[in-house]
């Protein structure tokens, strides 16, 4: 899907950009996804029974949309310095500071799993 969203996402001129249009779908595709792939709604997965075609399909349909509305979001992100200015010294800071910021966001992410790891304890 990455290469495919570059693509449309190069063709489409909207009244709010042509990269804005793909974010906002992104995230309103991600997020509903990325959860249901963690919530259990199916017992029969949590007790260790055989689940139903159902279910394993929804186990493997709710990650391959969660891949396409990332790489709206992937790929908005990461084109957008490119549309924000000409410069390539401005361009080179721009995406200095944003791989710095995600070098910072990983770390604290891993810091309070970390964290949380060894305050909760499931009983075991």
């Amino acid at each position: 899907m990455t290469p495919l969203v570059g693509v449309l996402s190069d063709k489409f001129t909207t009244r709010i950009g042509s990269r804005a249009p793909w974010y906002i779908l992104g995230t309103f595709i991600t997020l509903p996804t990325f959860l249901g792939i963690f919530i259990h709604p199916f017992a029969p997965l949590v007790r260790g029974e055989e689940p139903p075609t159902g279910v394993i399909i929804y186990y493997m349909a709710l990650p391959a949309i969660f891949n396409i509305g990332w790489a709206a979001v992937q790929i908005s992100n990461m084109s957008i310095v490119n549309s924000l200015t000409y410069s390539t010294q401005r361009r080179d800071q721009l995406v200095a500071s944003r791989n710095t910021f995600t070098f910072i966001a990983n770390i604290a992410v891993l810091l309070i799993a970390l964290f949380l790891f060894q305050i909760i304890t499931d009983g075991v």
